[in-house]
């Protein structure tokens, strides 16, 4: 037998006793080194604590990660909403649309079976834009707002070629009710096509029978949907389906836009 080689505890009158071993009480301590005793109890305690520690953290943190981003989630939608952005809004301002129409409007004039036909051209984001009885100063008066849901669907959609039969009319009004056209926040939608070559995708409603009709084309379900996601609008009618806020004067679908999608913008 020999003395432990240190003072096990100096402050402890038991730990003066160098040949005495985990202070008198093996069966509560242990001493694997011969220099330091451990406390079983506590070292016990200790585990066990730490293993209830690992399994409540493997039950909360999934709950903190979901909590996390839900309050991620609500504060981008909050934000959004604040900033007036989302998935639909580029943030292309109005003045900047108009500026690129006026600047690349023009006409052009040709024969079919020997009349004379003409048609109003520009672009919307580098896009071009056919116009169907839509004159330039038509563009002035379109509302800001209405021509950013315009660019902005291009974008969305990805659009090569886009043909409105309608932005501003003066002097329409349905039973006194000012109607979106007469106040600048009307669009009518007659063509559109999207991709290149092989994979062009296009729909020009006006070139439709009404037979055919009963079958909706992916691009103009594809375009409905964006717009009525949009939350800059109001109402967006199509030769398929209507869908306009309540106590709107809406015509019956047989009587009206066969041969486009109209989209009402919510005023300002």
């Amino acid at each position: 037998m020999t003395p432990d080689t240190v003072v096990d505890g100096q402050l402890d009158t038991q730990g003066w006793n160098r040949y005495m071993y985990c202070r008198g009480n093996p069966i509560r301590y242990n001493d694997p080194t011969g220099h330091d005793w451990r406390d079983n109890v506590l070292s016990k305690a200790q585990s066990v604590g730490e293993g209830i520690r690992n399994v409540g953290e493997k039950i909360t943190q999934p709950l903190r990660d979901a909590g996390n981003a839900l309050r991620d989630k609500l504060n981008g939608n909050l934000q959004n909403k604040a900033s007036g952005t989302g998935n639909h809004i580029t943030g292309a301002k109005g003045a900047d649309i108009r500026k690129e129409m006026e600047k690349n409007f023009s006409t052009i004039t040709w024969k079919e079976n020997g009349v004379t036909k003409s048609a109003n051209l520009t672009t919307i984001g580098g896009v071009r834009v056919e116009l169907n009885q839509i004159s330039k100063s038509d563009i002035g008066e379109t509302n800001d707002k209405t021509l950013e849901v315009v660019h902005d669907m291009i974008k969305g959609n990805k659009l090569t070629s886009l043909t409105l039969s309608s932005l501003y009319r003066p002097d329409e009004k349905v039973k006194g009710d000012q109607i979106p056209h007469s106040a600048g926040r009307g669009i009518d939608i007659t063509a559109a096509s999207r991709g290149t070559g092989k994979d062009i995708e296009s729909v020009r409603f006006k070139d439709m029978p009404d037979h055919v009709q009963k079958s909706e084309p992916k691009l103009a379900g594809d375009l409905t949907n964006w717009l009525r996601g949009d939350p800059r609008t109001n109402q967006v009618l199509t030769p398929w389906s209507m869908d306009g806020e309540p106590n709107r004067n809406i015509r019956p679908l047989e009587q009206q836009h066969k041969h486009h999608i109209h989209v009402g913008i919510r005023p300002d």
